[in-house]
């Protein structure tokens, strides 16, 4: 049974710290999440608290530079 807002909808995988913020996160795992194609085509590369925290994370795991992570934090 198909519900919700984007019930029955195809998924994509797309990029938490878009790929045109953070080019050096191409890569990981870790930045990556399933979300229904209609939403992924009408979001932007914005940043938010959401890819501020998880860009903390990243660089706590030597995942992404000190470089990048200053870039995305106000």
């Amino acid at each position: 049974m198909e519900t919700g807002q984007h019930g029955g909808e195809i998924l994509s995988i797309d990029y938490i710290i878009p790929q045109a913020v953070a080019p050096e996160l191409d890569n990981v795992l870790a930045n990556l999440e399933f979300m229904p194609l209609s939403a992924n085509q009408s979001k932007g590369d914005s940043i938010g608290q959401r890819q501020r925290d998880l860009a903390k994370e990243l660089h706590a795991a030597g995942l992404f530079s000190a470089e990048g992570l200053a870039k995305m934090l106000p």
